[in-house]
């Protein structure tokens, strides 16, 4: 790949530096998505790349650097008490209440790479709970495109995502009956369609779950709980958002009468430049 070569190496001398020790079931990076992403390189010299890391350790008042969207009765605050941090979405249970936080919402910070050399791989994973998975609920878990994400990020009602550009991980149901627990792999095209990579990619509990991504090579890889999903999606794909800057994004909405929470410990995101 042109970009390792241009630090006269190959991409093999940068891989598994930092991954000693951890597990794919463990609370922190999973090997099988980090294992080729060169991050101790990208700290030192940010010229080959960059590595981002939030643990919601401290939420500012004003959100910076998230935009941050509550309902009137809701909150998104950190825990206190919670040593290394974690975030908690708050919904008191008011029908089609929403919140969602979204990471530099104004410029984005992963670009999504066409399927062309040089490659701008990226990398992303978070750690979240659902407080239950019983009542009509939708998450979604991933990517939004750069200043796309507005005052609803899921329709009413029903809980579908709007169609901005996205791509990442939705659980979603609604009161017509459709299951409160499956996980589903998506892309979306602004202007175009949601796209279901995987409709049965998992099943949500009430525990902590890993959402992890990577592209490699134009290619992008799912992972749940530190495990590659079966079903992967080209970048040349219909209604993959290409050559879209995109954010890290994080949102929940609820059914009446079904107050829940939404724990998140930390996410992490890379990308070549």
């Amino acid at each position: 790949m042109k970009r390792y070569a241009e630090f006269g190496a190959t991409k093999g001398s940068f891989e598994k530096l930092h991954i000693d020790g951890m597990t794919s079931s463990g609370a922190g990076l999973s090997p099988d998505v980090w294992d080729d992403c060169p991050t101790i390189t990208m700290r030192n010299d940010p010229r080959l790349g960059f590595f981002l890391m939030d643990d919601f350790q401290l939420l500012l008042g004003t959100g910076y650097p998230y935009t941050i969207y509550t309902d009137t009765t809701d909150t998104f605050t950190s825990l206190t008490g919670q040593r290394g941090g974690v975030g908690r979405f708050a919904l008191s249970g008011t029908d089609n209440d929403e919140c969602f936080a979204v990471y530099q919402q104004a410029s984005g910070i992963v670009l999504m790479d066409a399927a062309t050399d040089p490659f701008y791989d990226w990398w992303f994973e978070a750690r979240l709970k659902p407080s239950q998975v019983a009542a009509e609920h939708g998450i979604f878990v991933g990517f939004a495109g750069a200043g796309q994400v507005g005052a609803d990020l899921m329709n009413t009602d029903d809980m579908v995502l709007k169609v901005v550009n996205s791509i990442g991980f939705q659980i979603i149901s609604d009161a017509a009956g459709a299951p409160c627990a499956v996980i589903q792999t998506i892309h979306q095209k602004s202007a175009g369609a949601r796209v279901a990579v995987d409709a049965t990619a998992g099943t949500a509990t009430a525990a902590w779950i890993k959402f992890g991504m990577k592209s490699v090579l134009g290619r992008v890889y799912f992972y749940l709980n530190g495990a590659k999903l079966d079903t992967s999606v080209l970048t040349t794909a219909t209604n993959f958002p290409i050559s879209v800057s995109m954010c890290p994004t994080f949102g929940v909405k609820i059914g009446s009468g079904a107050a829940e929470n939404l724990d998140i410990d930390w996410w992490a995101a890379a990308q070549l430049r």
